[in-house]
């Protein structure tokens, strides 16, 4: 089952990230294969700073079953990326190579995944930027509510990320309710740790979400929330295997 996403991201001119990916099963490999590119424009909230990062990335994930309920699936991605800064009024750039190698355990509710990351920076001068990480994913929906228009699912995440170089771990809890009316979705919860609410629409294979995240700021300073306008669409109604879609470019 083929698919495209693509998705727009602006936090009031402060950040903007453009993210296009396609990805399709391939018999013939067992996996999923994709390729994927990410734009990301960052300013401070002084201005005497600002980035752009563009990157291209190539993925491939070999997927299978240990039985009707169990399915696993592992692989990697590699991605290149210029980056080109601004800082007093000068100018600078770099070039960096991204590696992930992981894989995955799931079900219809559950899945956890261990990835390898590692970013290598091809200037010498910015050696000090390379660095590797960890990461650790726990996720599991609970068992959906449903009447014969109406779906209510709990979600839960957790996700553990141990930065090797520099030193940095992380720790994100997100807990998600997602609410479906027919072909209406709305989903209330957290994302990275932050409050946040997503509304989406489906079209047939079509579909096109919204979302506002950090929404707790939107009091004191609404400057600081995200914006983010995503669209799905899949090639095919119906794909070859239901658990082939937990294919996704960011778990490995």
């Amino acid at each position: 089952n083929p698919e495209l996403n693509f998705s727009s991201s602006n936090m009031f001119g402060k950040y903007n990230q453009t993210y296009l990916d396609y990805s399709q099963y391939s018999e013939k490999l067992h996996g999923g294969i994709g390729i994927y590119t990410n734009n990301v424009f960052w300013k401070s909230p002084d201005k005497d700073r600002s980035s752009r990062k563009n990157s291209l990335g190539f993925s491939y994930a070999y997927q299978n079953s240990i039985n009707e309920k169990w399915h696993y699936s592992f692989g990697s991605s590699f991605n290149i990326a210029n980056t080109k800064w601004t800082e007093d009024e000068e100018d600078g750039s770099n070039i960096d190579l991204g590696l992930k190698v992981g894989g995955l355990i799931y079900t219809a509710n559950f899945y956890a995944s261990l990835n390898y990351n590692t970013y290598y920076n091809l200037d010498l001068d910015y050696s000090n930027l390379n660095y590797s990480e960890l990461q650790t994913n726990f996720g599991y929906k609970i068992k959906p509510f449903k009447t014969l228009d109406f779906t209510l699912t709990p979600s839960v995440e957790l996700g553990i990320n141990n930065k090797y170089s520099p030193n940095n771990n992380q720790i994100t809890r997100n807990a998600n309710i997602e609410v479906q009316y027919k072909k209406l979705h709305l989903g209330i919860g957290t994302g990275y740790g932050r409050p946040q609410i997503n509304l989406g629409y489906d079209f047939k294979r079509f579909r096109i979400n919204y979302s506002m995240g950090n929404i707790s700021s939107l009091t004191d300073s609404p400057e600081n929330t995200i914006h983010q306008l995503s669209f799905k669409f899949k090639f095919k109604s119906k794909s070859n295997s239901s658990h082939r879609s937990i294919f996704n470019h960011n778990l490995f």
